[in-house]
This record gives structure tokens, sequence and C-alpha cells, in this order.
């Protein structure tokens, strides 16, 4: 036997790709707050989204918009990452970072 004689009975599995998400984090110059708009293409609603902030969960938003808004809490001086997870109601997922800057407060 050599391997083009091999068949197999297992049924193919259709294989659908995960979220396209994206976000973009903008700051509130008179205060440390961000707010952050994250996008999710083609999903199955509803979706949630999950806000962390160096990793720590923030928020969690289940929606069946494609388009959704989060403030970030009081954000220290520096440079911080801002992730968002996205699972969509046939469990596909996706995520996307971005890398801010906080800058130290001018009030002391």
């Amino acid at each position: 036997m050599n391997h083009r004689d091999i068949t197999t009975t297992d049924a193919l599995v259709r294989r659908e790709p995960g979220l396209a998400v994206s976000l973009d984090a903008r700051s509130d110059a008179a205060h440390a707050h961000y707010a952050v708009h994250a996008h999710v293409e083609e999903g199955t609603a509803p979706v949630t989204l999950s806000l962390y902030l160096d990793g720590d969960l923030v928020d969690t938003q289940r929606s069946t918009s494609s388009v959704h808004r989060f403030m970030a809490p009081d954000v220290p001086p520096g440079r911080h990452v801002v992730t968002v997870r996205a699972v969509d109601g046939a469990g596909r997922w996706g995520g996307a970072s971005t890398v801010i800057e906080s800058p130290a407060s001018a009030i002391h």
C-alpha cells in the first residue's frame, strides 16, 4: 500500500476563520480616561467583548452591534497595553491590542 491508497471515512470539517477585530484608543486630554472603540467584522450575534488593560480585565460587554465603545478607567502615567477580545455567537474569536502612552498629570 502506498500513501495514495489511504482513504478516510472521517467527514470533512469546515473551519470558520477567526473574527477580524480592530480597535482605536483615544485619550481625553483633560483626564486620564481613554475611549476605546472596537469593531468586529462579520461576527454572529451576540458578540461578547472584553477589554483588558495591561492584562487585567477592565470591562465586558455583550451586544448585537459591530461597533463597541468602552471607557477605560483612570490610566496611570506611562505605557500600557490595551487589548480587546471578542467571541461571537458561533464561538469564533479574535482580538486586537495597541500600546497607549498616558502622560503624567499636570495637577499635583
